[in-house]
């Protein structure tokens, strides 16, 4: 399943350039690298998922991704 995720992340992504949300938004191409690439929740991570959550005024409770734990061991002991 992971794999799977793993692959359909720059298709999803496809979406944002194609809607002009990349310019509406001020997304810059840290945040589209960002949306293709798997990340391990580390603080930079965090960080740049808020950072995109201002840009498009959407509180964090609107994620719906669910809980699981970190992909990174260090973050999971932390």
């Amino acid at each position: 399943m992971t794999l799977a995720c793993s692959a359909a992340k720059p298709a999803q992504a496809l979406a944002i350039l194609e809607t002009g949300a990349v310019e509406n938004f001020n997304l810059h191409d840290a945040d589209l690298a960002f949306m293709c690439a798997s990340n391990s929740s580390k603080e930079r991570h965090i960080a740049r998922t808020r950072s995109m959550l201002l840009k498009v005024s959407t509180p964090e409770d609107d994620l719906r991704c669910g809980g699981h734990p970190p992909l990174s061991e260090i973050v999971q002991r932390a």
